[in-house]
């Protein structure tokens, strides 16, 4: 493994232990060049991230800006959110290609919340 950065926090090097051990058992499967952790994502809060051995960091990227409302805001875990990302996961239909009540929801949120000199943008599928 290269050299890792260090947890601001905790003082120590990234991977931990358990992060280690399942990194490199992940190697068995696929071949990879994943972030030196393993994330605990039931244990992230607004933009910090903590890993499987209890290490925390500052989410600099938010998964490359698909995370919209930081990690385990209260009302991701409302039972309706819940019943209706199961539902979208379950499918996880390649949207906007095939176009949802869900998907439509996420942009007309997404231009709602935008900041003004993003008003005018219209978004497009990339394919």
């Amino acid at each position: 493994m290269t050299t890792a950065p260090v947890s601001s926090t905790q003082g120590t090097a990234f991977p931990g232990p358990v992060s280690a051990a399942m990194l490199d058992e992940m190697r068995n499967y696929v071949i990879y060049d994943p972030y030196p952790f393993v994330l605990d994502l039931a244990k992230g809060k607004g933009m910090e991230l903590e890993t499987i051995d209890g290490q925390r960091l500052f989410d600099w990227v938010g998964y490359y800006g698909s995370r919209l409302l930081a990690h385990n805001h209260p009302d991701m875990v409302e039972p309706e959110f819940l019943q209706r990302l199961g539902m979208v996961a379950t499918h996880k239909v390649a949207n906007p290609d095939f176009l949802t009540p869900e998907c439509l929801a996420y942009y007309r949120m997404l231009h709602r919340v935008a900041p003004r000199a993003c008003a005018t943008t219209t978004w497009r599928s990339t394919r």
